[in-house]
């Protein structure tokens, strides 16, 4: 699970390519595939980010 805590609007997939060090197409193929929601929620690639969004990713990831 990742915790926003930026207060600046981005779009999701910018938003966890730059967190997770994937692509912006992997992240977007994952929202596609609902497995990532925001609040529990589906959203879409250009869904903004706001602070205290809790996303939860549902797929073997490689963490650094």
């Amino acid at each position: 699970m990742v915790i926003v805590e930026e207060v600046t609007p981005t779009r999701i997939d910018s938003y966890l390519a730059e967190k997770l060090e994937l692509s912006r197409s992997k992240i977007q193929k994952l929202i596609k595939e609902e497995k990532i929601l925001v609040n529990n929620k589906k959203v879409n690639s250009s869904y903004l980010v706001k602070e205290n969004d809790e996303i939860t990713i549902n797929d073997e990831l490689p963490y650094h």
